[in-house]
């Protein structure tokens, strides 16, 4: 939590074990030779793919200084929206759609491009169950009020 953050702003390699995931160590990562410090001078942003905890507010909370740039599931680009309009955000990648969309960007369609086919046919089964659904309970009180 919290006591790491902080930690990590002072001493990076510390706060993190001074090794990687695969127990690598950070002296042996080029790119950690420049990462001593976890500050604006060091780290120009940070990308944060969110999906809950720790999320946009640890970061906001924890790194102010700092460009924050989002990748945020659909449901949480309302709440990160009010984050971009304050400045405390720099951008966001708003939910599949926007992933599918910086895909076509760069001219590079992956996963995000497939993916929204999905998305859209799931849309269109979700609206013609609704109009089934509601087709279904206007015959249903027709049916209803010719007995009364």
């Amino acid at each position: 939590g919290g006591p790491t953050w902080r930690a990590m702003q002072d001493d990076f390699w510390s706060a993190c074990g001074n090794v990687d995931w695969e127990k690598t160590d950070f002296s042996q990562l080029p790119l950690l030779q420049r990462v001593k410090k976890w500050t604006p001078e060091t780290v120009k942003g940070i990308m944060i793919f969110s999906a809950g905890s720790p999320g946009i507010p640890t970061f906001t909370q924890y790194f102010p200084d700092h460009k924050l740039y989002v990748g945020d599931v659909a449901v949480q680009v309302a709440g990160t929206s009010n984050l971009l309009r304050s400045g405390q955000v720099k951008g966001i990648i708003p939910g599949l759609g926007g992933a599918a969309q910086y895909e076509t960007l760069l001219q590079r369609p992956g996963l995000g491009v497939k993916l929204m086919d999905a998305q859209s046919l799931g849309h269109v089964i979700i609206v013609l169950l609704i109009i089934v659904g509601n087709i279904g309970y206007r015959i249903k009180m027709r049916n209803t009020q010719k007995r009364a």
